[in-house]
């Protein structure tokens, strides 16, 4: 989930909230482990999960299938609130890019964009509460 999450971090998790939305980060078990993945669309009842620089989905999910929803990722330097309102922006283009990169993913390598730096200030700007 880089950039948003980088190593080190920390994440605030809201346990079991009934309602999960497109561009929601969501915590569920991968293999027997804890992930942080990105809803990148809603079908029906299931939502579909998928890292944001993960060349594959993680498959169809119920809501009672996850844990929980990620409220806030805490760095030593600053806080991401993802439920301000600048941010809602942002969870729903992560959640475009995470599809877009799904049906190309040689044009879309959030790392490199990331590397450039009037995105990576207008990113910083836009995501620090």
């Amino acid at each position: 989930m880089i950039p948003i999450i980088k190593e080190g971090s920390h994440l605030l998790v809201r346990l079991g909230p009934k309602q999960y939305q497109k561009g929601d980060i969501v915590v569920f078990l991968k293999e027997g482990q804890l992930a942080a993945h990105r809803i990148i669309k809603t079908k029906n009842s299931s939502l579909i999960l998928k890292g944001d620089n993960n060349s594959d989905v993680d498959g169809f999910f119920e809501a009672k299938q996850l844990l929980g929803k990620v409220e806030k990722i805490i760095y030593p330097e600053y806080t991401i609130d993802l439920n301000n309102r600048k941010n809602q922006f942002l969870k729903h283009f992560f959640a475009l890019y995470s599809r877009l990169n799904l049906k190309f993913p040689f044009l879309f390598k959030i790392r490199k964009l990331y590397k450039i730096p009037f995105l990576k200030k207008l990113y910083r700007f836009s995501i620090k509460s």
